[in-house]
């Protein structure tokens, strides 16, 4: 499955427990989390579950709903509703270069297919939305 995301009762692999920790942990001080433009900062925050979910890592499924939480707690909702929505529409635009500084969130690389991160951020920036605005029930 791409994109995948978790329900709220599903519970990772407890081998995973640490890395989903570290991950939510960094992004507190993760640098492109922090940029000045909150659309560049939403999309550089959906560039982890994109990369994620391209390498198919054994996490992938998780870190849709750290990433969402992050969100939700770091913006005013109406203002994350558009965000999201612009990114959605428009996931060719933004820079990039978050996917290059994944380090500080245990990923070592980035992929080599860009075009690819690009269209998953956009199934994820909707993913998200339909959460936010109740149109995708959490379970």
């Amino acid at each position: 499955m791409v994109t995948p995301v978790a329900k709220l009762d599903e519970l990772a692999d407890p081998d995973d427990n640490d890395q989903l920790e570290a991950i939510t942990a960094a992004l507190a001080t993760w640098a492109p989390g922090q940029v000045a433009d909150p659309v560049q900062r939403v999309r550089n925050y959906l560039f982890v579950p994109a990369v994620i979910d391209v390498f198919q890592m054994p996490i992938e499924r998780f870190v849709p709903l750290i990433i969402f939480n992050q969100l939700k707690t770091a913006m005013p909702k109406d203002q994350l509703e558009k965000i999201l929505f612009w990114i959605a529409v428009h996931p060719d635009e933004g820079d990039t270069s978050a996917v290059d500084n994944l380090r500080p969130l245990g990923i070592d690389s980035a992929p080599s297919d860009m075009a690819e991160v690009r269209n998953r951020t956009g199934v994820y920036a909707v993913k998200l939305l339909g959460r936010l605005l109740g149109k995708i029930v959490q379970q």
